[in-house]
């Protein structure tokens, strides 16, 4: 006999969709690092043209309109700074989100699989009876056979 666990189906689809959850959020985990890795490039670049500019300035080596151009490419700096830091904040939610998402998913296909895990025991125990019922017949059987000889 062979033990055919009647929930096979769903553990397959709640198996599936925890596989689907776990791939969405080490894309949305790579996403957050590309974001990170992108907002740190603008601070570096905003640094060193502030450092560029504060230079220029001390050495009186700048026009006013080279000011204004380096002022305005700073603070556009600033702005895309800003932008990614919200899209930064948007995605940590999201991927917390998603990992509830995960953890939840992870739980339903515990459930099914401790059903699947106890059924099995269950049809262990059963064939386990049934074998030692046969074997206490086969003895008796043996037994009686013994004792009509006599």
């Amino acid at each position: 006999m062979i033990y055919k666990f009647p929930f096979e189906a769903v553990l397959r689809h709640r198996k599936f969709l925890e596989e689907s959850l776990q791939r969405e959020l080490g894309d949305m985990k790579r996403a957050l690092l590309d974001k990170r890795k992108k907002l740190q490039s603008l601070k570096k670049a905003g640094e060193s043209f502030s450092e560029v500019l504060r230079k220029k300035i001390e050495g009186k080596s700048i026009k006013g309109s080279e000011v204004q151009l380096y002022t305005r490419f700073i603070e556009r700096l600033s702005r895309q700074m800003d932008l990614e830091k919200k899209s930064i904040s948007a995605l940590v939610n999201d991927v917390e989100e998603k990992r509830q998402e995960l953890k939840a998913a992870m739980k339903d296909r515990k459930v099914i699989e401790k059903l699947k895990e106890k059924g099995l025991e269950s049809f262990r125990l059963n064939i386990m009876k049934k074998e030692q019922i046969f074997l206490n017949e086969m003895a008796a059987v043996r037994f009686d056979g013994n004792e009509n000889m006599k």
